[in-house]
């Protein structure tokens, strides 16, 4: 009768719900740009080699690239810093954080990214993040 109606409403209701919530939960986890720049061969080849500089350190040394549409710049940091060139061409940034940083992107590095309009990659052990363009910052995957 009028309880089952109700009951069936109230399901379809439901299930709805959890459907815009569960789409807004995946749309959400997307929101850092995981495509093109992590998957070229060259950019993963320079995460892996300045990762084993960081963890060789025990002075809180961080090493960072540039990443470019053609090529990689490398540089040398020092504690808790690395100062890069971005240049007009540079889609991306990578750089290293210590052991016992923090593995999410600090203040400076969203606030590097709202100012240059590129994403800035935080590698560490074993997570990597981006601080990007919009002033947030986002998991994008373990490694």
């Amino acid at each position: 009768g009028m309880f089952s109606s109700l009951w069936g409403k109230f399901l379809r209701l439901f299930q709805f719900c959890a459907w815009v919530l569960i789409s807004l939960l995946l749309v959400s986890s997307e929101r850092a740009p995981k495509n093109l720049v992590l998957d070229r061969p060259d950019v993963r080849q320079a995460i892996q080699k300045a990762w084993a500089k960081t963890e060789a350190r025990t002075d809180g040394t961080e090493y960072c690239f540039t990443v470019n549409p053609s090529n990689i710049i490398s540089y040398t940091g020092v504690p808790y810093s690395c100062t890069m060139t971005v240049y007009p061409q540079t889609i991306a940034t990578v750089h290293t954080h210590p052991l016992w940083s923090a593995v999410e992107p600090s203040a400076r590095d969203r606030q590097d990214a709202v100012e240059t309009k590129i994403p800035f990659y935080v590698i560490s052990k074993h997570q990597v993040w981006a601080a990007l363009p919009d002033g947030s910052a986002a998991f994008v995957s373990y490694r």
